[in-house]
């Protein structure tokens, strides 16, 4: 071989190593992160769409972009040479303080690194609650919201549940609290007498008497006339009520069920002793002018008013109405004359 030509093969050999090693640089650089700096933009509320997402891995030459980090100020986007098949599942949203340069890549956090980092935004859409509708400066209730607005707060006072007899006949008693029980009649509680006060020849709760007064007042002022029928109900008051409307000589055949259609028909206006709301000193009956009129109660200027805008007259001095129309199973049929008194405190 002669000289001249193995120098010729030696520096091919060389220029092809540095060809080699270009190549070699130039693909190690190519693999190197991107980085592209999107500024002026708050996307930690609203971040990027996965279209989006393409638009700028298209700009970066990148068929999906792995991980984004979210700067409260600016936006940047690092994207790999092999990242994962799946677009929406390879970024994670990350919020990071202000710094004054692109993170690096040690800095970004990814899918792998931290399944639900603690500052990763939340995007879950949380049911909110909806607004209750208000009758005036109180909520609106439904009949039902009425009934156990008083149940709460009778079992909130110091009041004391009894049993008390009707005919003092065990099973006849029996049979007539079942009757009871199934039309919605409860155990009710009764007031300690000794802290009542005496009102137009009624007892009754002082803070009742003040309510009624400041009501009664209000409507006088609106040229209505309202006034107190009845107050507390001692169980020996209420028996003879129910027992005079049953009118039975021989309270024994009762629970034979021969007097059903009776028994019923005295449920639908009387309660039985123990029974009756009557017994704790909050309830009270009311008549329109100088006339007691029970259902037709219902008819009167005074109930208009009373029960004007889900009654947000009454509501203003505490009262609701103890049966009111529209409620299932509540003992009586409901009774427009009757009212509760369960302070303004338990209606706001």
């Amino acid at each position: 071989m002669h000289k001249t030509s193995g120098k010729s093969i030696l520096i091919f050999l060389l220029a092809l190593g540095w060809l080699g090693l270009i190549v070699f640089a130039y693909l190690s650089e190519s693999k190197k992160p991107q980085t592209l700096l999107v500024p002026d933009g708050d996307y930690s509320t609203k971040p990027y769409t996965d279209k989006e997402l393409e638009e700028l891995a298209k700009e970066m030459n990148s068929k999906h972009p792995e991980v984004i980090t979210i700067l409260q100020k600016d936006f940047s986007l690092d994207t790999y040479v092999d990242p994962k098949p799946e677009l929406q599942d390879d970024y994670s949203f990350v919020i990071e303080s202000p710094v004054a340069e692109i993170p690096t890549t040690e800095q970004v956090i990814t899918i792998e690194d931290q399944i639900n980092p603690s500052n990763q935004i939340d995007q879950t859409v949380y049911p909110t609650e909806p607004v209750r509708p208000m009758c005036g400066n109180f909520f609106c209730y439904t009949a039902q919201e009425f009934l156990d607005i008083y149940d709460a707060f009778e079992q909130s006072k110091n009041l004391n549940f009894l049993t008390k007899y009707i005919y003092q006949i065990d099973e006849v008693d029996t049979y007539i609290k079942q009757k009871a029980e199934a039309r919605g009649y409860q155990q009710r509680g009764f007031a300690d007498e000794s802290e009542l006060v005496w009102f137009e020849s009624h007892q009754i709760q002082p803070e009742v008497k003040k309510a009624y007064v400041a009501l009664r007042n209000e409507m006088l002022n609106e040229g209505i006339q309202l006034h107190f029928v009845s107050g507390y109900r001692s169980s020996t008051a209420q028996r003879y009520i129910f027992t005079n409307k049953m009118g039975i000589v021989d309270p024994n055949e009762i629970p034979t069920g021969i007097h059903d259609q009776k028994l019923n028909d005295v449920l639908i206006r009387s309660s039985i002793p123990a029974y009756s709301k009557h017994h704790s000193g909050y309830a009270m009956d009311f008549g329109c002018g100088n006339d007691y009129l029970v259902y037709s109660f219902a008819e009167t200027e005074c109930y208009l008013w009373m029960s004007e805008n889900n009654f947000e007259n009454t509501k203003k001095h505490g009262f609701i109405p103890s049966y009111p129309e529209g409620a299932h199973n509540q003992g009586p049929n409901p009774e427009p004359w009757e009212f509760v008194w369960v302070g303004v405190e338990s209606l706001q």
